[in-house]
Formats: C-alpha cells, sequence, structure tokens
C-alpha cells in the first residue's frame, strides 16, 4: 500500500510538473519584446556642437543652404561654393564674377538640382553633386526677389515692376503681368501666386494665365512672402506697421487682424491652428489660427532674424545679436539659448532628416554606406518650407522602423536589422540634423545637435538607466526655465 501511495504521489507530481512546463496559449501570445529600448529624441536642437567653421570676408555676406550632406554657400563676390557636411572639405566652386546670387535651392521634385538665381537676370539649373551648369537662361530685367519654380514654371519679380512666368524647360513665357509697386516676395499655393510689394498692397495672381484675382490693401508694406494653412483657404503675412493679417484667400477680406506693435520682416510659421510670428519689437508671438486669440507671447533677447523654426517640441529663434534661444512651444517659455561669437545677418538654414522614412546613404554611418534609400527632408528658412522627396528607390536592404512612443514627434530609427554583418549601432534621426548660421564676420558656422549620452562603449541601450536620459535631455531647459 505504501508503494502504492508514493507511486501515485511520484506521477502527479510529473504530470503537474509536466502542465507548468507547456506554456498556455496566452503564455505564447506574449512573447517579451527583446528590443532594447531607444534613446528618446531630445524636445529640442540644443544643445548643439560646432562641426564646421567656414571662412569668408565680411564682405563676402555669405549665405547658407544645407541639404542632405552639403553646406551650400553664396557670396556676393559671385561664388557658390559646396562643402561636405560631415567632414567640411570643399568638394566643388561655381565662380560667376560679379553676379550678385540668391541663396540657392532644391527643387521640389528633383533633389539632384539647384536653382541659382542672380540680380543680373541670370537663372541656371547647377548639379548639386559636381557644380556644373546644366541650364542656365539670361533674362533682359533685374530680379528683385527670390524666384519661385513650381509644376515645371519658373516666377520671378523684375525691377521693372512685373511678375513674369516661364517654362522653366525651355524659358517659353507663359506671362507677364504690370504690377503697381516693386514687388517684395513671391509665395505660391497650388494656382494662386501671391505677390507682396512695398506699397501697402498684396495681389493674388492665377499662376496659371497671371489674371488678378484680387488685391489687398494694408496700412504699411509687406516685407515678408504669405504663409498658408494647411488648406489653402487662408493666408497669414504681416506689414511693416505691425499689422498680422489672416486672409480668405478667394476673395481676399480679412478674417483676423492682430496689432503687434512692431514691424514684420518674417514669414509666419502656421501649424495647423496655432500660427507662430516673430516681430522687430523682440517678440514671439503664438495666436489661435481659427479665432485669432492670442496665446502667449515671448520676449527675446534681440531683434529675430529669422521666423521660428520647429524642432520637435520647441522653436528656435535666431536674433540679429547672435543669440539662438529655443522656446517651449506649448508653455511659451524660454528653454535654453546659445550665444555665437559674432552678430548674424541673415536668416539660417536648418536640415532635419524625418524619421518616418528610410535614410539617405551619405548620411549614414560609413557600415552602410552603400545601402540605396531614400530620404524626407524639411529645408526651414525664413522666406520658404520646401518639402524635398525623391522617388522611392527599389532595394534588396530593408529599414525597420520602431516606434517606442506615443506621438510621430517621438519616432526613432532602428538600423539594427539592416542585412548582412553589420555593427550593433542605433542612429537616432536627430543625430543627422545639421543648422548653418552665418556671421557679420563672414564666418559660416555649422552645428549638430549634441547627444546628451555617447554611446561610444555601450554594448546595449538597455544598459543606460531611463531616468538618466530623461534627466540628461531635460537638464539644460530645467537650467534655463529655473
Amino acid at each position: 500500500m505504501r508503494v502504492l501511495i508514493l507511486t501515485l504521489l511520484w506521477v502527479g507530481a510529473e504530470t503537474l510538473m509536466a502542465a507548468k512546463s507547456v506554456p498556455t496559449q496566452d503564455e505564447t501570445s506574449q512573447v517579451p519584446d527583446t528590443l532594447a529600448p531607444l534613446l528618446p529624441p531630445p524636445l529640442g536642437l540644443l544643445p548643439v556642437t560646432e562641426m564646421h567653421r567656414l571662412v569668408y570676408a565680411p564682405r563676402d555676406r555669405p549665405q547658407a543652404y544645407m541639404t542632405s550632406n552639403q553646406v551650400l554657400v553664396t557670396t556676393t563676390a559671385g561664388t557658390l561654393d559646396a562643402y561636405n557636411s560631415t567632414s567640411g572639405t570643399l568638394t566643388w566652386r561655381l565662380g560667376l564674377p560679379g553676379e550678385k546670387l540668391f541663396r540657392p535651392t532644391q527643387f521640389y521634385n528633383d533633389s539632384s538640382s539647384l536653382l541659382v538665381a542672380a540680380q543680373n537676370g541670370y537663372v541656371r539649373k547647377v548639379d548639386v553633386a559636381t557644380g556644373n551648369i546644366l541650364k542656365e537662361w539670361k533674362f533682359d530685367f533685374q530680379i528683385v526677389v527670390m524666384p519661385i519654380v513650381a509644376e515645371g514654371n519658373l516666377y520671378l519679380g523684375t525691377d521693372t515692376n512685373e511678375i513674369i512666368a516661364v517654362k522653366f524647360s525651355d524659358g517659353h513665357q507663359i506671362f507677364k503681368v504690370a504690377v503697381s509697386n516693386r514687388p517684395t516676395a513671391l509665395s505660391l499655393h497650388k494656382e494662386l501666386l501671391i505677390v507682396a510689394s512695398d506699397k501697402n498692397s498684396l495681389l493674388a495672381l492665377d499662376s496659371t494665365d497671371g489674371k488678378e484675382v484680387w488685391t489687398f490693401h494694408g496700412r504699411g508694406s509687406f516685407l515678408a512672402p504669405a504663409a498658408f494653412n494647411k488648406d489653402g483657404d487662408r493666408l497669414f503675412v504681416g506689414d511693416n506697421k505691425g499689422d498680422f493679417y489672416s486672409i480668405n484667400t478667394s476673395n481676399g477680406k480679412i478674417r483676423f487682424r492682430w496689432r503687434t506693435g512692431a514691424a514684420i520682416h518674417s514669414k509666419a510659421n502656421v501649424e495647423g491652428r496655432i500660427v507662430y510670428l516673430t516681430t522687430y519689437g523682440n517678440t514671439l508671438f503664438a495666436f489661435n489660427s481659427g479665432n485669432g486669440h492670442e496665446l502667449w507671447r515671448v520676449d527675446l533677447p534681440g531683434r529675430p532674424v529669422s521666423s521660428p523654426l520647429r524642432i520637435n517640441e520647441r522653436l528656435i529663434v535666431l536674433t540679429h545679436d547672435g543669440i539662438l534661444i529655443e522656446i517651449d512651444s506649448l508653455l511659451g517659455k524660454e528653454s535654453s539659448r546659445l550665444q555665437l561669437p559674432a552678430e548674424v545677418f541673415t536668416e539660417p538654414s536648418l536640415f532635419v532628416p524625418t524619421p518616418e522614412l528610410n535614410i539617405q546613404p551619405q548620411l549614414a554611418r560609413a557600415a552602410y554606406s552603400q545601402i540605396d534609400t531614400s530620404l524626407l527632408t524639411l529645408q526651414l528658412g525664413a522666406n520658404e518650407i520646401e518639402i524635398v522627396s525623391p522617388p522611392m528607390e527599389q532595394s534588396n536592404h530593408t529599414l525597420e522602423k520602431k516606434l517606442h512612443a506615443a506621438s510621430d514627434l517621438d519616432m526613432n530609427l532602428d538600423i539594427n536589422t539592416f542585412a548582412g554583418s553589420t555593427p550593433d549601432v542605433t542612429l537616432l534621426w536627430f543625430d543627422l540634423a545639421r543648422l548653418a548660421i552665418c556671421l557679420r564676420t563672414g564666418e559660416v558656422l555649422v552645428f549638430k545637435h549634441d547627444r546628451p549620452l555617447p554611446l561610444e562603449g555601450i554594448d546595449s541601450l538597455s544598459e543606460i538607466p531611463e531616468d538618466s536620459i530623461n534627466k540628461s535631455i531635460n537638464q539644460k531647459g530645467n537650467d534655463a526655465s529655473n
């Protein structure tokens, strides 16, 4: 009997152990996530590290434009220089003696080419990789505003108070319209071309045939391009008397008017229900774009030279005094600032790769230099926000995107999953952000985001305590706010 009881107990124990060793359906469906937590993106661009200092003479008055892998610099001496944004080495130079060049820009649907315009009437299409001139036109007038290229058309403002549209492919004139005042800025949304002028008027033209849609008269001169909301049914623009307008794009009627009290020389930044604006009263405003209510205002440390530029949860503004200030866009409070070594005379150029798509080979680390991918970038400046989106390339390699946050603003890129033998390195999208600032001394400073914690010598990001990461990222912002 004792043997039978012991046998039954032994069999029962074995059965129980076997039952525990077999995972249930619920257990198999809850596979633990083995991915190491990724370093969260910063709240803004600061702190930054100076990468390069490109030296020109003060009389050259350099203007910079950032691309995915280059710093392009134009000068009043008529040169266009291209530097590698990683190494800082000069890759090519295009000499156009005696020509006063506008800041170059990339084409919307062709990031391999640059639009290079000069005040003496020359317009060129330039290969961004080599500096070779692909196309060239010479017009018999002076160009007084930065041209716009859209849908294959080139829009020009002249010193003879005319707006001219030509086919960019062959230079064939589409229309020529005489305007009553000297144009100061152009802006375009779909088929509506907005012409700002120095004599209190804003003119809306049909971009296909040049016919007038409406004319708006303000209290002062309009010196900055108009900004459109996402739907394009309203535009926002300010004048040098300090009035900031919300205008219906279909008929030119005022929706709202804000009296800011100081001249407005920069384009507004429209983000959904909020519009941000800098004025020469050394103020950054945030307005409700729907009802016109002021949400907050921030005193700036000097006269702004740029529109407010968005980096994650922060807005950055550059002043003529050489101070780069970062603002919490939700609270309307300063979070940090950077003092530059000299005064600034023109708006900065900011390059930010978005985390939604793959990374261009030139931006990736050396181990991934042969990988064929694509890029969506935002090039932000005081006069325009341009989206450059090359067509997607077919590739045998794939990029797996890991989302470790609740919002799109917190997306990171995990490139550990590339095919082939590659080191265990995580590339974070904000490591690739670049900022170029031109000083009155002639120097062009190129900055990159300063990672709050170095990853060298760390085998896995899981070794970094999450609270330490957050503390490091927020330290400067907390110090500034305190």
